[in-house]
């Protein structure tokens, strides 16, 4: 599924047209995004937790023995939920 079909699947279910199912899409990834840089998990019930990870700043040398300073970094990893990973494996 791309982002179009996700689009038109939102706005079916939902009753609105595209425009519209897109804008809160794009509201709701904004949401989650802003909750991550602060280093919050998000959470979903049924769905899932985004959890943020933040590694600080380190060295790394690379094969020819260079040293780079690499800066601070915030990674996102997903935790699905019983209920979806139930969902899943049921569909497989």
């Amino acid at each position: 599924m791309d982002s179009r079909q996700f689009i038109s699947q939102i706005a079916r279910q939902t009753d609105t047209d595209a425009r519209t199912a897109s804008a809160m899409t794009d509201a709701l990834t904004e949401l989650i995004t802003d909750h991550l840089r602060t280093l919050n998990n998000v959470a979903i019930p049924g769905f899932g937790t985004f959890v943020a990870i933040k590694t600080d700043e380190h060295v790394r040398t690379d094969t020819s023995g260079r040293r780079f300073l690499m800066p601070p970094s915030v990674t996102v990893n997903f935790r699905p939920g019983s209920k979806f990973r139930k969902t899943i494996s049921s569909k497989s």
